[in-house]
């Protein structure tokens, strides 16, 4: 349908050129004027490939951002991580280190990413069990492709691609 208006656009511009204007004229604004819908016509295709792209596009989900991020802790070694409270939170065995899908972001710069949250759960005072949480670090995991951009590097240093 794209491609019929614009060959109609077309047509009715070439008509108008040329009925006006000098030899000269007429050639260089309908080369122009080519050029232009030429522009136009290429660039809504490709922004219809792209919607059309992005409806058939996977999207990792957040559980499988976090077995990613679980992959990436346990850098090949055997699985050091349990599911605690449903599929958002993973907390590594026989200590208080977890980490939890934070949030979904679908960004103009960064694109679609979802942020990991690696912590620990500190007590305070083990008869009320009162305590904090100090973070180990936060990830972006990409929605489309699965890479990984840590916060921090060696546990301090702010990753400026971040």
């Amino acid at each position: 349908m794209k491609r019929f208006i614009f060959l109609l656009n077309l047509f009715l511009c070439i008509i108008i050129l040329a009925s006006c204007g000098s030899q000269d004229e007429k050639a260089s604004l309908t080369s122009e004027t080519l050029e232009n819908l030429n522009t136009l016509a290429t660039s809504a295709e490709t922004s219809e490939s792209k919607e059309e792209l992005e409806e058939n596009i996977y999207i990792i989900s957040a559980l499988e951002a976090l077995d990613i991020i679980k992959n990436y802790l346990n850098d090949g070694g055997p699985d050091l991580f349990e599911p605690l409270h449903g599929d958002n939170i993973y907390y590594i065995k026989n200590s208080n280190v977890m980490i939890e899908h934070d949030n979904y972001i679908d960004d103009e710069v960064y694109g679609k990413y979802h942020v990991i949250h690696q912590y620990e759960i500190v007590i305070d005072d083990p008869d009320t069990g009162e305590g904090h949480t100090a973070t180990y670090n936060w990830y972006r995991v990409d929605a489309l492709t699965g890479d990984i951009i840590p916060m921090f590097y060696n546990g301090f240093e702010l990753n400026p691609d971040y």
